[in-house]
């Protein structure tokens, strides 16, 4: 482990530690275990451990991914280790000194631990693109792999709690939404880059003009896939809107004109001569 590694760290992180009885493994030690299977699980999910150990302690970023970290070992650890939540902090069920908390209290503690955990996330996810190392990473092209770059589109279908494994639940139908779209009216190089541009939008040297211009774009197609998880179908005639803007701005959608969609929204237009074979009256 790297994030974590001492008791003092974890109380920084997790409210009421359990003060621990001389001779008695003291609550880090106790999860321990999961500590370390958070780490894995944040560096394979989110990003590499190694790149965010190499950050100060007093970064935000460092911060927030230790929080995490804690958190998901907590609500992994509460169940398994009979952990409850007392007046004076953690304790646990097998010392005789502590009364076993009821399941409701118990389920609370879990609903209150998993939210901020996923708070944690939100709050990293919006930062990592600041930090260099990321953007070579495989945890970042995971990421920038739909127009959701974050678990809080979980908020925008009315899921408040569960907001990540919500996100992993619908990930594959948000993909397949956008494969739809960007087959149909988008293209693929130009919802590739509007991808990467939703990610601390990352416009390079484009034009004012033309980045407000891809920011309507994103916020117009993120609303219709949010409308086809709701349970509605898409909407051919606000599309056909949003390509029309397009095709009316080829110096801010170069993609979108470098595409075979470019020639189908944009069909030869045929003229009528007396001198060729077909002419007709």
């Amino acid at each position: 482990m790297q994030l974590i590694t001492k008791q003092a760290t974890l109380e920084q992180f997790l409210p009421n530690p359990l003060k621990t009885v001389s001779g008695e493994p003291s609550f880090y030690d106790r999860l321990v275990p999961f500590l370390a299977k958070s780490e894995v699980w944040l560096g394979e999910l989110i990003c590499p451990i190694s790149i965010i150990a190499e950050l100060k302690a007093s970064s935000d970023i460092r911060r927030l991914a230790t929080q995490a970290v804690a958190y998901d070992a907590l609500l992994h650890g509460i169940p398994a280790l009979d952990l409850v939540l007392t007046p004076n902090g953690f304790g646990i069920v097998s010392n005789a000194n502590v009364v076993p908390a009821s399941k409701e209290r118990i389920s609370r503690l879990l609903a209150s631990t998993e939210r901020n955990r996923d708070d944690a996330l939100e709050s990293l996810l919006a930062k990592l693109p600041e930090l260099q190392a990321w953007q070579q990473s495989a945890q970042r092209a995971y990421w920038t792999s739909t127009l959701f770059p974050s678990i809080s589109v979980a908020r925008q279908i009315g899921e408040t709690d569960h907001r990540l494994s919500r996100y992993l639940e619908i990930r594959e139908q948000i993909t397949d939404i956008e494969g739809s779209l960007e087959e149909e009216y988008f293209s693929v190089p130009l919802m590739g880059n509007l991808r990467l541009q939703c990610v601390g939008r990352v416009f390079s040297n484009l034009p004012p003009a033309s980045i407000d211009a891809r920011l309507h774009l994103i916020t117009h197609i993120r609303a219709q896939i949010i409308e086809v998880l709701k349970g509605m179908p898409i909407i051919h005639r606000a599309m056909i809107s949003l390509v029309n803007i397009i095709r009316t701005h080829e110096s801010y959608f170069p993609e979108w004109f470098a595409s075979p969609l470019a020639e189908i929204y944009n069909p030869p237009t045929f003229q009528n001569k007396k001198d060729a074979a077909g002419y007709f009256w």
